[in-house]
């Protein structure tokens, strides 16, 4: 997911922007383009937020103040971008599209990496932010190997800490006995690691 304009910057791009929406120019606000899926900026009236995939309207919200703006972001971006959103989506039409049998000899490896792919993208989306916010750093600041170096050791680190927790983090990893590959939703659950005695890890009391 690519938020081009943070929640609280809404009202501000709609001010400045205002001669091109007035002039009936849509703009970008986030984006999940793999997925077609956009959130822009418009003007009728009234400065809008509308929802677009593959150019068709889903849907539309009037925005008039710049709380009401932010408000309206955050339930769209949540409603149509994030990893539950496109997984529920999917689902409802594949279950509209196929009959149980089709849809249970289908299930499996397609869906899986579905799964795995929407929840990265969504894990390094949040990971993104919180670094951002607890650095002051622009999210465009943040590079791809910084934010997967951060997701891998924080991920760990509450794996192996608070070892009674589960991490919800979809992958495939390899059976060490047969050599195979599976799909697991809790991965660091089967993980062995290297440095099982490293006192950074010792497991709160």
């Amino acid at each position: 997911m690519s938020m081009l304009v943070e929640p609280d910057g809404v009202w501000q791009f709609f001010e400045e922007n205002f001669e091109a929406l007035r002039s009936g120019a849509k703009l970008t606000i986030a984006e999940r383009m793999e997925y077609g899926i956009q959130i822009l900026a418009g003007f009728d009236d009234y400065p809008k937020l509308i929802v677009e995939q593959d150019e068709e309207e889903v849907c539309e919200e009037y925005c008039f103040n710049a709380k009401d703006a932010s408000d309206t972001l955050r339930r769209m971006s949540d409603d149509y971008l994030t990893s539950k959103a496109i997984l529920d989506a999917m689902d409802e039409e594949e279950v509209d599209s196929v009959d149980d049998e089709d849809y249970a000899d289908n299930d499996s490896e397609i869906d899986n990496d579905l799964e795995i792919e929407v929840t990265e993208d969504d894990i390094r989306d949040t990971t993104r932010s919180f670094i951002s916010y607890v650095t002051g750093l622009s999210v465009t600041m943040i590079s791809d190997e910084e934010l997967e170096d951060c997701t891998n050791h924080f991920l760990e680190y509450l794996a192996r800490k608070w070892e009674h927790t589960d991490i919800f983090r979809p992958m495939k990893l390899k059976d060490a006995d047969t050599g195979e590959s599976y799909f697991t939703r809790h991965p660091y659950e089967d993980i062995v690691w290297s440095d099982p005695d490293n006192p950074l890890y010792k497991p709160a009391e």
